[in-house]
């Protein structure tokens, strides 16, 4: 199942048309099984995100859905930010929404109005904090037809911070799913940039607690401050581990950049510290530096891939004098040309495949 790629439009009907709520989350139960299953599908998913299926456990949930998770934000729906694929009680419709994980709040607050009154004031900031042109086309709230006593349907409704809906029998085309669910996964970024910089708290009660995850010890310039090369091979023979802040969306975009390219042809090889990624082919070289896109704006990944493209041919390929050429999660816009005036082709993920720049093409790494 995970070496066949499955249309989002595909599973979608599946689910609405498989999902029957009378019966347990058991063996048997087809709807069931296909939700169990969306871990293992090969989905067009943005870069490094993923997803699984929620049935219930135990007894079946009144409204299944399909979790998009970006791991540098959160893997896990009881709190925190993620994506979700809900599906209305009748089955008839489905909304891709950008969620606050809500169990976390019931066990401070209970499974009450309270709860639920909170998860739409956090809802309300966020959205009041982030451009809003971004959220045209996402103002939609999730219309799940449940009743107030259904708590968790109801929860994620307060919860939704944009969201679009779709008919089951009108579902848009396939392109336009992923066009969705790509803008979807950008607003995600957006709103877990402004939640760490804001929290909401009111006169009566202090939100619970969040534990911050912290993904690295110091920041890169304290972890910088005493590495100051006076040589070149005192440069190469200093250049440690912990000087790179790696995300899991970073090693997924050169994991699955690495599986593709290898079908146009080319050799690539990973070990090569501290450079992420070198392509060979019989008679060329490319030196490849990867960087995540973050909140729609890539200046700051395509700045520091330019900067670090020079100074590793400086320092670890003079003999070979290789093409450079910087890897993407996502479009750079008018950034692509702008490289090129520096002899560096670009690439980039799409919803269909690999895209990348007039060099790029040249070389035979994106198609035109």
């Amino acid at each position: 199942m995970s070496d066949i790629e499955t249309d989002l439009s595909d599973l979608l009907l599946r689910v609405a048309a498989t999902y029957d709520r009378s019966m347990r989350t058991v063996k048997g139960a087809p709807g069931q099984e296909l939700l169990r299953g969306v871990s293992r599908m090969s989905l067009p998913l943005p870069i490094g995100t993923i997803a699984r299926g929620y049935g219930g456990n135990g007894g079946s949930a009144f409204c299944p859905w399909i979790g998009v998770f970006d791991p540098d934000i959160n893997e896990k729906p009881r709190e925190g930010l993620y994506l979700a694929y809900i599906f209305a009680k009748d089955l008839k419709s489905v909304t891709l929404t950008v969620q606050q994980g809500a169990e976390g709040l019931a066990r401070d607050l209970g499974k009450t109005q309270k709860a639920h009154m909170r998860l739409r004031a956090n809802a309300e900031r966020l959205q009041a904090a982030m451009l809003q042109e971004v959220l045209d086309g996402w103002r939609e709230k999730p219309r799940l037809g449940v009743e107030k006593t259904d708590w968790r349907p109801t929860a994620y409704q307060e919860a939704s911070i944009a969201a679009r809906r779709y008919e089951i029998p009108h579902l848009p085309a396939e392109a336009d799913l992923r066009d969705d669910l790509w803008e979807a996964a950008r607003i995600l970024q957006l709103a877990a940039a402004v939640d760490r910089e804001t929290w909401h708290s009111d006169a009566e009660e202090q939100p619970p607690t969040r534990t911050v995850k912290k993904w690295t010890e110091q920041p890169p310039s304290k972890r910088l401050s005493g590495f100051r090369p006076k040589s070149d091979s005192d440069y190469i023979a200093h250049t440690p581990e912990r000087t790179q802040v790696r995300t899991r969306r970073h090693e997924t975009l050169i994991s699955e950049f690495g599986k593709y390219i290898q079908t146009q042809g080319f050799e690539a090889n990973t070990q090569v510290h501290p450079r992420d990624l070198m392509l060979t082919t019989i008679t060329e070289e490319w030196l490849v530096e990867a960087k995540v896109v973050t909140n729609q704006n890539p200046t700051k990944a395509v700045r520091e891939a330019v900067g670090q493209l020079f100074e590793y041919r400086h320092f670890f390929c003079r003999e070979s004098d290789p093409h450079l050429l910087a890897l993407f999660t996502e479009d750079i816009l008018t950034y692509a040309d702008y490289l090129e005036t520096l002899g560096i082709g670009s690439a980039w993920k799409t919803p269909e495949g690999w895209s990348g720049s007039r060099s790029a093409i040249e070389w035979g790494i994106v198609g035109p």
